[in-house]
């Protein structure tokens, strides 16, 4: 597996020792909505850069470029999610000891959670979800167990694109329900194990306030970089 994975590790376990990444305390993996949108991503790297975190920020690829496409193809978002999971323990790998963040948006967030099926416990160190195109009855336990500060998750009962979508094409995970981005998670729990881990699922519904941010409740201003510095960066700086 390590070798498969050579050719990405080998940059990473370089930079871990160079002077220039030596006081970097971990990255930020970030998955693009569906249709390979990448506001998520340009927003991402200038809120870090503005903050000056010592963080790194990379894109874990995998839409098709073609929006119904993606949003209907869960084939791929397992795939994606099996190589960013890769990813993630190549990094581990090179870098022991420092941080793993994953942010998605929309449909990305398909595949961030797939990646939690191939990933150990506590081997993340927060997951943020921004609009998650996913089912809100979609089971969270393996990604809550992976996560160690648990899982973030905004949405809006405002976001009318989302809405749509889901009305047109179900959710990311192939349900008919109301998407996590419109109405929340909505806790699968059969055990006190599994209440447990859902203690670490902190859900965000859009208020008037996150108007100040760049967040007007629609599908987008989520993953503004205003919004970001505002609500998310407070959290990837955390110590």
């Amino acid at each position: 597996m390590f070798l498969l994975f050579g050719l990405w590790c080998l940059p990473a376990r370089v930079a871990c020792g160079q002077q220039l990444w030596v006081h970097d305390q971990g990255i930020v993996f970030v998955v693009p909505a569906s249709g390979d949108f990448r506001l998520v991503v340009s927003s991402t790297e200038r809120a870090v850069a503005s903050a000056g975190l010592p963080l790194r920020v990379a894109v874990a690829d995998w839409a098709s470029g073609d929006l119904i496409e993606d949003i209907r193809d869960q084939d791929n978002h397992q795939r994606g999610g099996w190589r960013l999971a890769q990813r993630v323990i190549a990094y581990h790998q090179a870098c022991p000891g420092r941080k793993v963040f994953l942010v998605g948006h929309s449909g990305g967030t398909a595949v961030l959670l797939a990646a939690t099926r191939w990933l150990p416990a506590n081997s993340i160190e927060r997951i943020i979800l921004l609009a998650p195109g996913v089912s809100s009855h979609h089971d969270l336990r393996r990604a809550l167990l992976v996560s160690r500060r648990g899982i973030d998750n905004f949405y809006s009962r405002h976001d009318d694109f989302q809405a749509m979508v889901v009305d047109v094409f179900g959710t990311n995970d192939g349900q008919s329900t109301r998407s996590a981005a419109e109405v929340g998670f909505v806790p699968i729990i059969t055990s006190p194990a599994d209440a447990f881990l859902y203690r670490n699922l902190r859900q965000h519904p859009w208020r008037d306030a996150f108007s100040d941010h760049g967040y007007h409740a629609g599908h987008l201003g989520v993953a503004s970089r205003t919004f970001l510095t505002y609500a998310v960066i407070p959290m990837l700086a955390a110590p």
